[in-house]
């Protein structure tokens, strides 16, 4: 994966984070942020981290069967799930997904 290609796509996740944070759609530390990386390979937000804070050093990469790749980061318990999803459907490219009852 290129470099400048994968800072691009954490940015876009990060970017997407505070957005919806700033919406309400994802208080504080529910919801996850997911994207397809090559290689078979998922970017991913880790858990336990405020989506309106989330920065570079709170996602990480994990494989298609959701381990992690050289982290020791807090996995988050969506990480089989996205990584389930994006294995079998090749279509899914960014994952976004929230544990808010309420996101009026």
């Amino acid at each position: 994966m290129n470099v400048l290609n994968l800072d691009s796509i954490k940015q876009d996740l990060i970017q997407v984070a505070h957005f919806c944070a700033v919406k309400g759609l994802v208080p504080a530390t529910s919801g996850n942020f997911s994207a397809r990386l090559e290689n078979q390979e998922i970017l991913i937000s880790v858990s336990g981290k405020d989506k309106a804070t989330l920065a570079e050093e709170d996602l990480m990469v994990v494989d298609f069967l959701g381990r992690a790749k050289a982290s020791n980061l807090k996995e988050t318990a969506a990480q089989r799930a996205v990584s389930r999803l994006t294995r079998t459907n090749d279509r899914s490219v960014r994952v976004i997904s929230s544990d808010a009852e309420d996101a009026s």
